[in-house]
């Protein structure tokens, strides 16, 4: 006989009925910052944040609380909610996307960069991100395909976000131009799949 677990009716499922983070605007809140570098040598700065209001609030942290409850995924669980910044561009000049996470941050808090502290200054601030599909490759020769992935591309005021007068954003394919995509973890570069239930409340958080 088919035995029906205890918590079926409550338990996270991974199916298609998941569905994606949908595209468009978010407040979110930043969690952390820190710097790294990418392969190159090139430094780059980690925005580490979730959704802080509306239907898909704490939708970063439920997608944490679900990978770590799971069995498979609990030593591979990661913080799916992230946004990589290069402050310069390549020719050693401010990078307009850094510079407008930058203005968004001050004018979404008022507040000002301390130029002379550190990230820690940026922890719990909120800030408006906008987020599309992007197309990736992966697999080899008669296996590559094509997958989508929901990432964030523009920083915006929070104001502008709950404005909701933005127009939804495109989605960014392989055929356009200088465009190279990241690497993917996972299905997609921010884990777009729902949040789910809230389980497991004492399932450790790396923030």
């Amino acid at each position: 006989m088919l035995h029906k677990p205890s918590d079926y009716d409550q338990a996270m499922s991974y199916d298609s009925d998941f569905a994606r983070l949908p595209v468009g605007g978010y407040v979110c809140r930043i969690l952390k910052m820190e710097e790294s570098t990418s392969r190159n040598g090139q430094p780059y700065v980690v925005v580490f944040f979730d959704i802080a209001e509306g239907e898909q609030k704490d939708f970063f942290e439920k997608l944490y609380r679900r990978d770590k409850s799971s069995v498979s995924r609990e030593a591979d669980a990661k913080w799916r909610g992230t946004y990589n910044l290069f402050p310069l561009t390549r020719d050693g000049l401010t990078n307009p996307s850094f510079k407008g996470m930058m203005s968004c941050i001050e004018k979404s808090n008022d507040c000002q960069v301390d130029w002379h502290s550190d990230y820690n200054q940026f922890k719990g601030r909120l800030v408006g991100l906008m987020f599309r599909e992007e197309e990736f490759e992966h697999g080899t020769g008669s296996r590559r395909r094509v997958g989508v992935a929901v990432r964030p591309f523009a920083a915006r005021t929070v104001d502008f976000i709950r404005s909701n007068s933005f127009d939804m954003p495109r989605r960014r394919t392989l055929s356009d131009k200088a465009y190279t995509p990241a690497p993917v973890r996972g299905a997609n570069g921010v884990r777009s799949v729902d949040s789910g239930p809230d389980q497991e409340k004492d399932a450790e958080l790396p923030f």
